[in-house]
């Protein structure tokens, strides 16, 4: 079962409306309270006590018009009609009363004291009339019900009456008493007020409430407002809420409960206006929600700034790790942390998560190499460092360059590789050294000329003995100077060799010999074999170089080649010839014996000279192909 609200009607006898005034003409009593219009009668509000009165003869679809007709004496109806009439012309705040006879519920007629006044809760331009009306005996009942009543009961009834005036009049709160208007529908459209304490007025912000309904007071008050205390009234379930009143502009905090009997339900209010708390929960609202704005704007402009630098982090070429100190029980430190790192110092490890980890643990060669000691004396210094590191890792060397910074209780560190550069170092070290042991070592003289200055830039060694040919002399020559010392047919050959190399590409080697004055005067041959050393911006070179090559000797030996060759030639031809001449040779003075034997005299003697000269010239020539041979 559900616990009761309700206050007994007994405790309630004798209470008046108002606290502060008892003589207001509102009796704490049952009433009846009844809205209609004044032109045709038609009822528009009733209050609960009414709607339970009246039950039965009321229309639920709120468009009868003998309502009064049904519930009135038939003999006072006229005189009723009469005085409503006579209401339409009351002025602001007079009212008249009469009295009629009511139909009971249990069919008996009962006298009510009508008053009546105008009622301004409607907007439209027709009038309406509000009436409410009490029973001219509303003691009987009671003294009946409680026959034991006397003076001393009645005395102890308004002691407690006093006691609960002080105890309302004394509350912060606002306090109010109302009863609930409602439609023949059931709904709750406006409220009368009937009781209120001193404080009630300064919290709502209105004046002169008493005996008004809240229409009245205010036409644009939330239909919300009305809702929930018909509601209080209609199931005797007390509310606390807090709303907003558009029309009086102000936050409530509410409690509202049902009082009096079952039948009348009434509706008490405890309210009080939180506006000021409202505004400064709203500004703080406000203020939140700004802050929360602010906060997550700076904690995206946060994130996209640690993205960018994560991001930053993540594509520059070095290696960048920011490391925490740890300290031990003597406030050494011990190790260090790692508390970001980007994505190169990742690879190196083959780990994905970096942060957190020990950092000795991960490089235990820290300590051996120097770099813990020299992160630790930065940590505590707070003077930078740069540094090279060499960790042995994989069974091979690595070099490392760190540079470490004290930032905040932190240190920021960048990590190069430099193991490459390293071994391209040495590379080009040794390279260096190569060159320079094969340009000393090397026969040739190697020298390299600049186009721009058209001087001899470099120079390996001298040319030779001759010193207007050293090193010191020709180093620093123009070429107009150098031209003079080559022989005067290879001159123009030197200056064509000298333009093709302007035009050589990188893979063109451009061959020239000449000859160069010697010491004593003579001429000696030179082989040069050059290519381009240097280009500009542009692609055009400024600078070849040239590997002379003393080829004088070289010519020598090519010379006695060829004279050899020559003689070679020379015999294999006398030889053939010898082979050749000698059997025509032989035929011939074989042909001459036997000329000289077959013929007579006188024919003989005729011709003996001719072929004695035969004879002679074959053995001349016999001998010529024999010293030939020899």
């Amino acid at each position: 079962m559900k616990k009761s609200n309700y206050i007994l009607d007994e405790q309630l006898l004798g209470i008046p409306h108002s606290l502060f005034n008892a003589n207001n003409g509102y009796d704490f009593q049952e009433f009846l309270l009844f809205i209609n219009s004044a032109e045709d009668l038609n009822l528009k509000g009733i209050n609960y006590k009414g709607i339970k009165y009246f039950q039965q003869f009321l229309d639920p679809q709120g468009t009868d018009q003998d309502f009064y007709q049904r519930i009135i004496h038939p003999e006072d109806y006229p005189f009723f009609l009469h005085f409503l009439r006579e209401c339409e012309d009351l002025g602001e705040g007079e009212e008249k009363e009469t009295t009629v006879r009511l139909r009971s519920p249990f069919g008996y007629w009962k006298k009510f004291i009508f008053k009546t006044r105008l009622y301004n809760g409607y907007v439209q331009e027709e009038k309406h009339l509000i009436s409410i009306a009490r029973a001219v005996d509303p003691y009987k009942n009671a003294i009946r019900k409680n026959s034991g009543t006397n003076l001393d009961t009645e005395k102890s009834l308004q002691e407690s009456l006093n006691r609960y005036r002080i105890l309302v009049n004394s509350l912060d709160e606002g306090f109010s008493v109302i009863e609930v208007i409602f439609d023949p529908n059931h709904n709750a459209v406006d409220y009368l007020y009937v009781e209120i304490n001193p404080a009630f007025e300064r919290h709502i912000h209105l004046r002169d409430i008493l005996g008004k309904t809240m229409k009245e007071l205010s036409s644009r008050h939330g239909k919300k407002w009305f809702e929930t205390y018909g509601k209080v009234a209609i199931t005797g379930e007390a509310i606390r809420f807090e709303e907003y009143a558009k029309d009086l502009q102000s936050w409530f905090d509410v409690y509202a409960f049902p009082i009096g009997s079952r039948k009348s339900r009434k509706v008490a209010i405890l309210c009080t206006d939180i506006s000021e708390r409202k505004e400064a929960e709203e500004n703080l609202r406000r203020i939140n929600e700004t802050l929360e704005s602010k906060v997550r704007k700076r904690t995206e402009e946060l994130k996209q700034k640690n993205d960018l630098l994560q991001m930053v982090f993540d594509t520059v070429s070095q290696g960048i790790f920011i490391l925490k100190p740890r300290f031990g029980e003597n406030k050494d430190i011990v190790d260090f942390t790692y508390v970001r790192v980007n994505k190169k110092v990742k690879r190196y490890y083959k780990l994905d998560e970096l942060v957190g980890k020990s950092f000795l643990e991960l490089n235990p060669q820290a300590t051996m190499t120097g770099a813990f000691e020299i992160f630790k004396q930065t940590m505590l210094t707070g003077k930078s460092k740069d540094f090279e590191v060499c960790f042995r890792r994989n069974g091979k060397k690595n070099w490392f360059k760190i540079s470490t910074r004290r930032q905040k209780g932190l240190l920021v560190n960048s990590l190069e590789n430099v193991t490459r550069k390293k071994r391209r170092a040495q590379n080009l070290k040794d390279n260096i050294r190569f060159k320079k042991q094969l340009i000393t070592t090397s026969p040739d003289v190697i020298l390299i000329f600049n186009l721009y200055e058209e001087k001899i830039r470099f120079m390996n060694r001298d040319f030779s003995s001759n010193p207007n040919m050293s090193k010191e002399k020709l180093v620093g020559m123009p070429l107009l100077d150098i031209l003079p010392m080559i022989h005067p047919v290879d001159r123009e050959k030197a200056l064509e060799f000298h333009f093709k190399l302007m035009k050589a590409s990188d893979k063109d080697v451009v061959d020239f010999e000449f000859r160069l004055r010697g010491k004593t005067g003579e001429w000696i041959y030179y082989n040069a074999r050059a290519k381009v050393f240097m280009r500009n911006k542009k692609g055009n070179p400024y600078e070849y170089i040239i590997l002379l090559r003393n080829v004088q000797e070289q010519k020598k030996t090519q010379k006695a080649l060829i004279h050899a060759e020559k003689l070679s030639i020379k015999g294999e031809i006398a030889r053939t010839l010898a082979h050749e001449l000698r059997n025509p040779l032989a035929s011939i003075g074989m042909s001459a014996d036997i000329l000289n034997s077959k013929l007579q005299d006188p024919l003989k003697k005729e011709l003996d000279t001719y072929i004695n000269i035969i004879k002679r010239s074959t053995s001349t020539l016999n001998n010529l192909v024999t010293d030939l041979l020899t």
